[in-house]
């Protein structure tokens, strides 16, 4: 029986890849009724779906061939159609495959067809020997994607990781995830072994998983002008006070605001007292980018103090845009309430320099306002 017979045969949506195979090897012992058989989706209905399909991952009479296109004819309740690979004996299988559930189940369930039919190797080491051999991208990420669905071994994730050097970015990423603390030795030693234009890479993704371990690399990192914008985003993100005066020096260092869009808003999201100066000098700057003022201003909302009131206010007489005149106004009125709050309630409408201000003369030795200096 010829390929085409066999796709004749059985109706094939799609179709199976070129195989070189022993005479005899497309014959089979089992008739489709195309009629009255139920579909998988309708097996896993009805709960019956986890034997039968076990029946046929071990059912070694057709050949591994003859039951990817049993599953490529069943699986007629579908999501996702993508070319999926596997290597038998030296020879590549491929096959279009429609997942009955997920594309990374359909990828699963073939591999546990070849393990069985080819190999004492688990599934998931299977898959892992597929991502790492395999040249084609895509190949890779959907095996990737059936490894999300597993429980990785310790070895199992030291073998994931031999990976990481060589791959793109999103696909590290999705590794460190899969692998967890296990990833943890492997950065450390890419972060000491790595040239400065990778190091970043690592150090980065190693304060994704521990934050003790990370954090001397991100603090010495800081002098690095190469690093010290991302290392002093993920220090202000985690507050990490011993950074401030070092994050400080790196705010001095940046010569357009404009680009430190996030850095600025996690300091105003900070909202450290020592942080003031700069935000205050952010929102002045009419040079910077508006949203960039504006989380500045936001920011002297949560440490603004009585210093910078005047400045906002001058910069309100300026008329700016409605929306930073708005964030500016907001911080003037939380400083004002702080301020309220650290007096019992007893101040001024105005701050020192404003209109109906209480002067220092008019308040008596302790503070207590005199009959003669109390505003109308």
């Amino acid at each position: 029986m010829t390929l085409s017979q066999l796709d004749y045969e059985l109706e094939l949506d799609f179709v199976v890849g070129k195989l070189t195979l022993a005479p005899g090897a497309f014959a089979y012992p089992f008739q489709v009724r195309r009629k009255k058989e139920k579909t998988i989706m309708d097996w896993f209905k009805d709960g019956t779906g986890d034997k039968r399909l076990d029946q046929l991952y071990t059912f070694k009479g057709p050949g591994m061939h003859t039951i990817l296109a049993y599953l490529t004819r069943r699986m007629r309740a579908v999501m996702l159609l993508e070319q999926v690979s596997f290597r038998m004996k030296g020879q590549e299988i491929s096959a279009h495959v429609k997942a009955f559930v997920t594309l990374g189940q359909a990828v699963s369930a073939l591999a546990e067809i070849h393990q069985n039919l080819t190999s004492k190797a688990s599934v998931t080491d299977r898959l892992i020997d597929n991502f790492l051999q395999d040249p084609s991208p895509r190949v890779r990420q959907l095996n990737l994607q059936a490894l999300g669905e597993k429980s990785l071994s310790h070895d199992q994730a030291v073998r994931l990781g031999k990976c990481l050097v060589s791959s793109d970015e999103a696909t590290t990423k999705t590794v460190i995830q899969m692998m967890g603390s296990t990833a943890v030795p492997f950065l450390i030693e890419r972060a000491n072994a790595s040239e400065a234009d990778y190091r970043k890479r690592w150090v980065l993704l190693l304060a994704g998983l521990s934050r003790s371990h990370a954090l001397p690399y991100l603090m010495e990192g800081l002098s690095d002008p190469e690093t010290a914008y991302a290392y002093a985003l993920t220090l202000c993100q985690w507050r990490e006070v011993n950074a401030i005066a070092p994050v400080l020096e790196v705010m001095d260092a940046i010569v357009d605001m404009s680009d430190a869009g996030p850095l600025v808003e996690a300091l105003a999201s900070w909202g450290r007292p020592e942080f003031e100066p700069p935000l205050l000098q952010i929102v002045r700057d009419e040079r910077v980018a508006l949203e960039v003022r504006c989380d500045a201003a936001s920011g002297l909302a949560r440490c603004g103090s009585t210093q910078s009131l005047e400045a906002l206010h001058r910069i309100i007489e300026q008329k700016p845009k409605r929306k930073l005149k708005s964030a500016i106004e907001h911080a003037i009125a939380a400083v004002r309430s702080r301020r309220q709050g650290e007096h019992g309630g007893f101040i001024s409408p105005a701050e020192p320099g404003e209109p109906g201000a209480i002067s220092p003369l008019s308040q008596g030795e302790h503070g207590e306002i005199s009959s003669q200096g109390r505003a109308d």
